[in-house]
């Protein structure tokens, strides 16, 4: 587990301290994101097949329903499910998924929660602003990774949904019930 030692105080993010200190905790916190948002781009094509393909249906369901235009859609779309359905739960509660084996302690969990805040924001594609001035100075990573984890995790060439129609069928079916 990466050590984190920012954002051990209140709602401000910072820890309490003077600026020198609050500027540090933030440096600390954007490298933090920016090596996890950096082991997930370049673990992409490592997804277990079962999610790949789920989140290439997803895709591919968003493509149906808004035509050649939902590309950008699609991509979000599974982009979303991925980091915040998957991803940051286990960043934010690690131990509730057996991440490790027991809660972090409180600075490192805080620490956690942060990172998990900064990658919700940059899977939204949404910057912090006056809510969270803290994480401000978060934005250019937000900004300078948004196409890499708007495309991740990438679906694996080799991987061929037609394999699996049984599973393709059910989640079609459970799409056009939704509606």
């Amino acid at each position: 587990m990466m050590k984190t030692h920012f954002g051990a105080g209140g709602g401000d993010g910072g820890g309490g301290g003077d600026g020198a200190q609050l500027a540090a905790q933030q440096a600390a916190l954007s490298r933090c994101v920016q090596r996890v948002v950096d082991r997930v781009v370049a673990s992409a094509d490592a997804a277990p097949p079962a999610l790949a393909q789920l989140l290439e249906l997803i895709r591919g369901q968003v493509v149906v329903r808004f035509g050649a235009d939902g590309a950008a859609a699609a991509r979000a779309a599974a982009s979303g499910v991925f980091f915040l359905r998957f991803l940051v739960p286990a960043l934010s509660a690690p131990s509730a998924f057996g991440l490790l084996a027991a809660p972090p302690p409180r600075n490192e969990g805080r620490g956690l929660v942060l990172v998990a805040k900064a990658v919700q924001s940059l899977a939204n594609g949404v910057e912090f602003g006056a809510k969270e001035p803290f994480m401000a100075p978060l934005n250019p990573l937000i900004r300078a990774n948004a196409a890499n984890v708007a495309a991740c995790p990438k679906a694996s060439n080799a991987l061929s949904l037609r394999s699996d129609d049984q599973l393709r069928r059910a989640i079609t079916a459970a799409t056009h019930r939704a509606h």
